[in-house]
């Protein structure tokens, strides 16, 4: 509910010459929109309840991954979803929080040092265990690696991994997975629609990521 309230402040604050505003649940607590006033609103609650000085201190050579994010939560007293958001928005490691949504890549953020772009709007790979959560598969409950190819949208060498940690929010039927690069890969880019700035390389060709194992890390 702390998190809601500040949601509403901040239409209050920034979108008092709009019309009046209703916002669902899904507004609040999944952030749906990548653009817009309901973005703002939920980016000023983010400022709000998370102050970036004090959550620096929290993160500061933190490895990522989904146990430290709802820590954080449970600290600041804030939602999973806007939690993760803040956490990539501040880090300095190489990590993306990526929201899935029917089994396809919805839309994701990442952190400054996180120099790919992920997969927007295809469906997620079997590599992925994501994926599992579409397959009612139960997700495990610590950081694992997978292919990069899997969530990377570039042309990346089969033998590069990343780490992955995915929660379910079944309310909303939706994947929250956060990735994090651990070792350097290298590769082109293809633009994603989210990203801002122009990528070395536009990646033409349709993506299909080989076959791959996924393996404990």
């Amino acid at each position: 509910k702390r998190f809601a309230i500040a949601h509403e402040l901040g239409h209050f604050e920034l979108h008092s010459d709009s019309q009046l505003i209703l916002c669902s649940e899904e507004d609040v607590y999944v952030w749906n929109e990548t653009e817009g006033q309901e973005l703002e609103a939920n980016e000023f609650a983010a400022n709000i309840l998370m102050p970036e000085e004090i959550f620096r201190r929290y993160i500061k050579n933190e490895t990522p991954s989904m146990e430290n994010v709802k820590e954080l939560a449970q600290e600041f007293r804030t939602t999973q979803t806007a939690t993760a958001l803040r956490y990539v928005r501040l880090s300095q490691e190489p990590c993306a929080i990526v929201i899935c949504k029917d089994g396809y890549i919805k839309w994701y953020k990442k952190s400054s040092s996180f120099n790919f772009y992920i997969r927007v709007n295809e469906k997620l790979s079997p590599n992925t265990y994501a994926f599992d959560f579409y397959e009612d598969n139960i997700l495990p409950e610590r950081p694992e690696t997978v292919p990069a190819a899997a969530w990377l949208a570039s042309d990346v060498d089969e033998d590069a991994w990343l780490t992955e940690h995915s929660i379910a929010l079944k309310s909303y039927g939706l994947a929250l997975s956060l990735l994090w690069i651990h070792e350097e890969i290298e590769s082109g880019y293809r633009r994603s629609e989210y990203d801002e700035g122009k990528p070395e390389y536009d990646l033409t060709n349709p993506f299909t990521p080989d076959d791959g194992k996924r393996w404990r890390w």
